[in-house]
């Protein structure tokens, strides 16, 4: 028994000298850890048409209710990250010159000096080539109402703002060089690949820093194995091997087609695996005056500008909340104008920013229009409550006037105490 109690006390002695020790030893040997920062670059790649065929069509031959009629142009995101898409589309023409493009359907219809309505009808559901796609259950029926329809301004153009997402299958990267780049064929975004690296010790000291895109040595044709940044050093090795392989990493920002064709480097472009989201659709459409015979050279040319970037998780899920099929229907406000028959129009009313009243000034004078029993006032796509479409077709004697006068215009004042104005040129 006394020595079981010896035994306890030098056990108990030993525990507190080693708890006296700890503070001491956690005071020990610092050091110093240097962490580089890199930038991660995603490729990206999206799929639109390199061609597209659009048509003046007044007598409906292909589609009722369509008097401008184009294939539809289709975009697919095979990406690996989410994207922006941006779009101009710029008319060029007489229609910009020696006539008018009218924000309604029906200021078009009902013009007596060859007007145009022309828009951007971008599809609000993707399961074919229906009419129905559109939201509508004839063409007929889409009009500067709907909010997947797009209207071309008076300058000429009409602006979309789309956003896709990632796709879903895999990625897979491919090189090509300048001689050819043609044979991509579709929209890329290429990237000039860096210095080859051909050690594994290099491989494994970039990807402290950066991606690594590694290939088959001498064999362009094999897709590149993605090494992420940060990676372990034996899923390193396990994808690189010495004398093997060969390394990359992205040397600069993306490249357009053409900047690629004038180069003389290597270059990387990616693309998806299966999509089944990340697409979107439209075409174009419009209504044409029958007060002339349209040619060719009324609307000779449509432009297609489009830049595309990549977007965070943040801004894609902000924006994805207003998306019709990837089109992001930007909020343009209230809009008033005049044609030359003397059709008021006034589009985009709300219930936040409804109508009020309206007037028109004649060479400095100021006519109220509300009571004025000379005016027809069309209130069947409008409401005191929710808004929406509101016109007014101005009698002969207003007609008169405008005619007469140097300078009218129409000023329409909203329930934010905001007014919104359009000149008047009745010919």
């Amino acid at each position: 028994m006394s020595n079981k109690k010896l035994l306890s006390t030098v056990l108990a002695a030993s525990l507190v000298a080693t708890t006296m020790v700890l503070p001491v030893m956690a005071s020990g040997p610092s050091g110093t850890v240097d962490v580089e920062v890199g930038v991660k670059k995603n490729a990206l790649r999206v799929q639109v048409p390199t061609r597209l065929a659009v048509e003046i069509d007044p007598y409906e031959a292909a589609q009722e209710g369509c008097q401008i009629f184009s294939d539809e142009f289709k975009m697919t995101n095979l990406s690996d990250i989410n994207v922006e898409v941006k779009i101009d589309s710029k008319v060029a023409g007489n229609v910009v010159t020696n006539s008018n493009l009218v924000s309604s359907k029906d200021a078009a219809e009902s013009s007596q000096s060859g007007d145009a309505w022309l828009a951007v009808a971008a599809k609000t559901q993707i399961s074919g080539d229906a009419v129905k796609d559109y939201g509508v259950d004839s063409m007929k029926d889409l009009s500067e109402t709907k909010s997947n329809v797009t209207t071309f301004n008076k300058s000429g153009d009409a602006n979309q703002t789309y956003y896709l997402k990632v796709a879903s299958g895999d990625p897979v990267y491919k090189t090509v060089t300048s001689g050819d780049v043609a044979e991509v064929g579709e929209y890329t975004e290429f990237y000039e690949l860096g210095s080859m690296m051909d050690k594994s010790g290099d491989v494994i000291k970039e990807v402290e820093k950066n991606d690594v895109y590694v290939a088959k040595s001498g064999d362009a044709t094999q897709p590149l194995v993605k090494i992420t940044r940060g990676a372990k050093s034996d899923d390193v090795t396990s994808k690189f091997t010495d004398g093997t392989n060969v390394a990359y990493v992205i040397s600069g920002d993306a490249l357009g087609l053409d900047a690629v064709k004038d180069g003389n480097g290597t270059y990387m472009y990616g693309e998806g695996g299966a999509v089944k989201e990340g697409k979107a659709q439209f075409r174009y459409i419009g209504k044409l005056s029958d007060s002339k015979e349209w040619v060719k050279a009324d609307i000779n040319k449509i432009t297609i500008n489009y830049t595309i970037k990549g977007v965070g998780p943040d801004t894609y899920n902000t924006k994805a909340e207003n998306c019709i099929q990837g089109l992001y229907a930007a909020e343009t406000g209230p809009q008033v104008s005049v044609n030359s028959a003397g059709l008021l129009s006034i589009t985009g009313l709300t219930a936040e920013l409804n109508y009020v009243s309206s007037s028109a000034t004649i060479d400095g004078t100021e006519y109220g229009l509300d009571t004025d029993g000379s005016i027809t006032w069309d209130e069947d796509a409008w409401s005191a409550e929710e808004g929406g479409v509101l016109k007014a077709q101005f009698g002969n004697n207003w007609l008169s006037d405008f005619r007469a006068s140097s300078s009218s215009k129409v000023t329409v004042k909203l329930s934010d105490n905001t007014t919104i104005e359009a000149s008047v040129s009745i010919k």
